[in-house]
């Protein structure tokens, strides 16, 4: 079914940063927006400032990267709380600083720069980024008090050269805990609930931390747990629905189908091709060959049931990763020189 026009969210003074989406040939639906994951990550080295311009420059709106602190405290854009895959060597971010990661270049041509949260200011101020915005996944392996803190800190620096950052600017949480620190350090700011589960998203829905969104993995929203009610449950309640990550063209069309706000995918250029021809007409062709095969049910009732069973690992695992975050909070403070670098384990 083409979506609903009607069923798109009121957006609140926090969701400035999301223009109203761009509507199909034939004026029958809104398009999700695109946001390009990690960059134009399927042709350029992810997290690059090549690959953030490469994803402009193939039409997205839009760029999701990825955060992590480094020893000195630098906010550094890297997805891996190691440097080992994307640039060969065998540290951990958190152990290094930002004199040594300065001079890294990727394994993947062209051998790009690691970036900071500066840096990637710096670039969305320049005229060819000043449309776009941006959506922070802020990593868990850091201590997150630190973690929001240098955060605010940077943005404080880095002046905008025309809306204010909260215009511009999504902080993306894996957790509740996080909401109350981004109130507290960046209160002006759009935040969204990365999850895994639409369970994870129903129970923050059902807060009454009205201006939280939502960025859920897209096997969750096509799960048996009909997730896709969970996109028009989180519009009635005025919030965003982003999918992540959207590679094969039957699923970008579903998104479109379902209604979801922004689509994140590695390859912006042929979500942008399929946005493109999208009308009533290509709604009803390719629907048939869209549909989910057996196979693809399986795979979606498989993935549930270890999200559900990663879930309650999780539920143990918190409380200790807590406990250690508070004992490194507490050396911290007895020794100023001694910057927190966090757990791995999540």
């Amino acid at each position: 079914m083409i979506r609903d026009s009607s069923k798109s969210p009121l957006l609140s003074d926090k969701k400035r940063f999301f223009k109203p989406a761009a509507y199909a040939r034939d004026g029958s639906t809104p398009l999700p927006q695109i946001v390009a994951h990690r960059g134009y990550k399927k042709l350029y080295p992810e997290n690059s400032l090549a690959a953030f311009k490469g994803a402009l420059e193939a039409g997205s709106h839009g760029i999701e990267t990825d955060l992590q602190l480094s020893q000195d405290g630098v906010v550094i854009v890297a997805h891996d709380p190691s440097l080992k895959r994307c640039f060969g060597v065998d540290k951990l971010i958190a152990d290094c600083t930002w004199e040594y990661l300065s001079t890294l270049r990727t394994k993947q041509e062209p051998h790009e720069k690691l970036l900071r949260l500066s840096d990637l200011l710096e670039f969305f101020n320049s005229p060819s980024a000043e449309h776009a915005w941006a959506l922070l996944d802020i990593k868990r392996n850091n201590d997150p008090r630190t973690m929001i803190r240098k955060i605010a800190e940077t943005i404080k620096i880095v002046s905008p050269s025309s809306r204010p950052w909260s215009e511009r600017i999504v902080l993306g949480c894996w957790g509740p805990t996080y909401f109350p620190l981004c109130d507290e350090y960046l209160p002006d700011f759009p935040t969204a609930l990365i999850c895994a589960s639409v369970f994870s998203a129903r129970r923050v829905l059902k807060t009454e931390q009205s201006d939280i969104s939502f960025n859920t993995l897209i096997k969750a929203l096509q799960g048996p747990a009909l997730g896709y009610n969970l996109i028009d449950s989180a519009h009635t309640a005025n919030r965003l629905v982003f999918a992540w990550t959207i590679n094969k063209p039957k699923d970008m069309r579903w998104a479109i189908r379902h209604g979801v706000d922004a689509v994140l995918t590695d390859d912006p250029a042929q979500f942008r091709q399929i946005c493109d021809v999208w009308d009533a007409a290509e709604e009803r062709r390719t629907r048939k060959e869209d549909r989910f095969t057996i196979a693809e049910h399986v795979q979606l009732v498989t993935i549930a049931v270890l999200v559900a069973l990663f879930g309650w690992t999780l539920k143990y695992q918190f409380p200790r990763t807590r406990r250690l975050q508070k004992r490194q909070r507490l050396a911290a403070d007895e020794n100023p020189a001694h910057l927190i670098r966090g757990t791995s384990g999540l």
